[in-house]
C-alpha cells in the first residue's frame, strides 16, 4: 500500500515539475508559430493555479520582475519539498 501511495505522489509532482519546465520553455518560443502559441496558452492554464499565486505573493507590492519571473522556479521547488515531507511521511506512518 506504502509503495503504491509513494509512487503516485512522485508521479504526481514529477508531472507538475515537468508541466512547469515545459512551460517556461515554451515561452521562449511562443511567438514563433500560431502552434507554439497555443502550446504555451495551453502550458500556461494547466500551470497557472500553481504559479499565480506564488506570483501574488512575490509581486504584491508592484515591483519589477527584473526581467525573470522566479514564480515557476519556486513551485518547482515547493513541490519537491512537498513529494519528499509526504513521502517520509507516509514511509514513518505505515
Amino acid at each position: 500500500m506504502d509503495l503504491v501511495l509513494i509512487r503516485a505522489i512522485t508521479w504526481f509532482c514529477s508531472i507538475l515539475q515537468m508541466m512547469l519546465v515545459v512551460t517556461a520553455v515554451l515561452s521562449w518560443f511562443a511567438g514563433t508559430s500560431e502552434f507554439m502559441r497555443g502550446l504555451y496558452q495551453m502550458g500556461t492554464q494547466l500551470t497557472s493555479p500553481l504559479v499565480d499565486p506564488i506570483r501574488k505573493i512575490l509581486y504584491k507590492n508592484g515591483h519589477a520582475q527584473m526581467g525573470l519571473d522566479w514564480a515557476p522556479m519556486i513551485a518547482f521547488l515547493l513541490i519537491r519539498v512537498f513529494q519528499v515531507l509526504a513521502t517520509r511521511l507516509i514511509t514513518n506512518v505505515f
